[in-house]
C-alpha cells in the first residue's frame, strides 16, 4: 500500500473511532503539517459526523473531468500595475484538486461497506478543491476570493483558500503579506491565519504582514473591527479602526499600536499595494530585504558602511535606479547592476 492510500486507511479508521493510538498521532502529525491538510481534516470530519444534504457541502462528488478542466483553465488574472513595471511577469494561480477527492470516494464505499452510508446520497457528495496563489520576489497581484472579498497579495507571499467557503466560516492561509477588502457576512465569519496567530472579522479593511524569519506579525486595520488572538484563542485583542497590534512571536504576546503613534508604520502597512514603498527606520538588513522583495532582485553587499545605517523615506512607483541614487547620495555608497543581481558596495 502507497503512502497517500495507507493514510487514507488511516484517516477513515480514525474518524470512525476505529484507530489504534499510534495511528492517532500518525494522523495528527498529518494534520499539523499543512494548512490545506487541517482544512481536508476538518471539512471531511464535519462531512463524516453530518453526512448532511446542505447543497453548499455535497455537490459534484464524482465530476474528475469537471475538476481537470478547472485546473488546466487556472492560469491568470489581474495584477497590481506599478508604472515602471521593474519586473513584467504574469502571475502564477495554481489551483489545487485537493486530496480529498479520493478520500471521499473511499469515504463513501466504506460507509457503504459498513452499511452507514445510503446509496441515494452519493450522488450529493461534495470535492473540496484548495486554491494556492503564490507571488514570487518582485511581484504583487489582486484576486478576489469565493465570497467577493478582495484580496492584494504582496511580493514573495501566499494564500491558500477554498474555491467555495462552507455555510459557517470563512478561512484563508496566509504566509507573507496581504491586505483585505472583506465583504460583510454576519452569519459567516472571516478568518485569516498566519502561523499561530487568528484575524477574525465580519467585514472590513485591514493588512497582515506575516513573513517567516521575522520577530513579529503585524495587523493594521483601516476600517471596521476585528479580533486578533493566538493559536490557543487566549490573550484575544479587539482592535478598532487606525490601530493596529503586533504578535511578538518569541514572547507570545501582543502589542497594540495607534496611526497617530505610529503613522509610518501604519502607512507603511496599508500603502505598499498601491505601489509606495516606505521605509521607516530601517537598518541595513531591512532595508535589503525590502529592495530584494520589492524588484526581485538578489542583494550582495561589499564592504561596511561608515555610519550606522537608519533609512527614512517613501518612494512611489519609482524603478529601482532611482531609489538607489536618491539613497547612495545620503547613505555613501556605489552599486551595481547586472539583470537580477544588485552590488552595494561601501568604501
Amino acid at each position: 500500500m502507497d503512502e497517500k492510500k495507507d493514510m487514507n486507511l488511516r484517516l477513515l479508521r480514525y474518524l470512525a473511532g476505529k484507530a489504534n493510538q499510534t495511528e492517532k498521532n500518525e494522523v495528527m502529525d498529518w494534520v499539523k503539517e499543512n494548512p490545506l491538510h487541517q482544512y481536508q481534516f476538518d471539512q471531511l470530519k464535519k462531512y463524516w459526523e453530518g453526512r448532511t444534504k446542505d447543497p453548499q457541502l455535497i455537490s459534484h462528488a464524482f465530476q474528475k473531468d469537471k475538476i481537470w478542466k478547472q485546473y488546466q483553465d487556472s492560469q491568470g488574472t489581474a495584477t497590481v500595475k506599478n508604472k515602471p513595471k521593474p519586473i513584467a511577469r504574469p502571475f502564477y494561480w495554481v489551483r489545487v484538486a485537493a486530496a480529498i477527492l479520493l478520500l471521499l470516494a473511499a469515504t463513501i464505499v466504506y460507509l457503504q461497506r459498513e452499511n452507514l452510508f445510503p446509496p441515494e446520497e452519493i450522488e450529493n457528495a461534495y470535492t473540496y478543491i484548495a486554491i494556492e496563489k503564490y507571488n514570487p520576489i518582485g511581484q504583487k497581484s489582486q484576486t478576489q476570493l469565493p465570497d467577493g472579498s478582495k484580496v492584494w497579495l504582496n511580493a514573495d507571499s501566499k494564500i491558500t483558500f477554498p474555491e467555495t467557503f462552507p455555510d459557517s466560516v470563512r478561512i484563508v492561509h496566509l504566509e507573507g503579506e496581504a491586505f483585505f477588502d472583506v465583504l460583510h457576512d454576519s452569519l459567516r465569519p472571516f478568518k485569516v491565519i498566519a502561523e499561530n496567530v487568528q484575524v477574525k472579522v465580519l467585514g472590513t479593511k485591514f493588512n497582515v504582514n506575516a513573513y517567516k524569519g521575522q520577530q513579529e506579525i503585524n495587523i493594521a486595520l483601516l476600517e471596521g473591527s476585528i479580533n486578533v488572538s493566538d493559536e490557543q484563542n487566549e490573550n484575544a485583542v479587539l482592535v478598532q479602526p487606525d490601530h493596529g497590534v503586533s504578535y511578538s512571536k518569541q514572547l507570545q504576546i501582543f502589542r497594540e499600536f495607534s496611526r497617530e503613534d505610529h503613522r509610518a508604520m501604519f502607512d507603511k502597512a496599508i500603502s505598499w499595494k498601491n505601489g509606495k514603498l516606505i521605509f521607516d527606520s530601517n537598518n541595513l538588513e531591512d532595508f535589503v530585504t525590502e529592495i530584494s522583495r520589492w524588484y526581485g532582485v538578489s542583494v550582495e553587499i561589499k564592504g561596511v558602511p561608515q555610519n550606522d545605517w537608519n533609512l527614512v523615506g517613501t518612494f512611489e512607483n519609482e524603478y529601482l535606479t532611482n531609489v538607489l541614487d536618491a539613497i547612495s547620495y545620503n547613505k555613501e555608497f556605489k552599486y551595481e547592476l547586472k539583470e537580477k543581481k544588485l552590488t552595494l558596495i561601501f568604501n
